[in-house]
């Protein structure tokens, strides 16, 4: 009797392993469909994603103290004197730039793109601006959270389309081989366009939640701006002003009562 109690409580284990939801109770068991080998894609929570590679460390430190006006931050020291924070990802930094192909929505080809290109510097933070702000999210078309993510993502780009412009960074998994996904399964991701490979190739990206991606996805598959940006995960939300400074970075709030991309997106533009 004991052993049949330690048994079952070593499959519970198990079962309840990586990442798991009901999004695919329908799914073959042992079927590839998430984060992990075997385990079962998963998006109810903020703090929940597919990890990438562990040795891959958060670049966010507290050396500076801010100060939240109108929807912008400023980066003062301690005598509360404005200071120029820099280059980086953290917030009231100028983001990093970087140089990546750009797969534009509805275009048959990919091309250059700088992302400091899509910035205003003379941006002063006018109420009748327009200039627009950029979400920025890295994904992977393998990742599960991805994909049950992307019907949200598809309402707020619609929702504070007045406000942002979304960009996607999409990535590849170096430490799995289920994480692999080509150029043209990441267009199919972005358009939902017939092709299977989708969620560790197991799905055909058109049936892939939410409405058609209208907004760039560049390729990261390689994993470059992942790293120099610190993310360790998908998905991963930055918010950058329209003058190039980062006003909310996902990992500066990733404790348990922080502020979620839905509410920051919410306090930055509204209901």
């Amino acid at each position: 009797m004991k052993n049949q109690i330690f048994t079952i409580l070593v499959l519970l284990t198990v079962l309840t392993s990586g990442c798991i939801s009901g999004y695919f109770t329908d799914e073959p068991e042992n079927e590839f469909i998430g984060c992990t080998d075997g385990g079962e894609a998963d998006h109810n929570g903020t703090e929940e994603s597919c990890s990438i590679e562990e040795e891959v460390q958060d670049v966010v430190n507290e050396t500076n103290t801010t100060n939240t006006t109108n929807n912008s931050t400023t980066a003062l020291d301690d005598n509360n004197t404005e200071v120029d924070p820099g280059e980086g990802v953290e917030e009231n930094q100028t983001i990093l730039n970087f140089n990546a192909l750009i797969h534009n929505y509805g275009e048959s080809d990919w091309s250059d793109f700088q992302l400091h290109s899509m910035f205003d510097y003379g941006w002063n933070n006018t109420t009748n601006s327009t200039s627009k702000w950029t979400v920025i999210f890295f994904l992977s078309t393998d990742c599960g959270h991805c994909w049950n993510a992307a019907d949200e993502i598809s309402n707020w780009s619609q929702s504070y389309s007045n406000h942002t412009n979304f960009l996607a960074i999409a990535v590849n998994f170096s430490s799995n081989n289920n994480f692999n996904a080509t150029q043209e399964e990441v267009v199919a991701f972005q358009q939902q366009t017939n092709y299977t490979g989708c969620v560790g190739g197991n799905y055909n990206c058109a049936d892939r939640p939410g409405e058609p991606h209208e907004f760039g996805y560049v390729d990261d598959r390689n994993q470059t701006i992942m790293r120099d940006w610190g993310v360790g995960g998908t998905p991963a939300f930055f918010i950058i002003q329209p003058n190039g400074v980062v006003a909310w970075n996902q990992y500066q709030h990733n404790n348990g009562d922080g502020e979620n991309i839905e509410q920051a997106l919410q306090r930055f533009f509204g209901e």
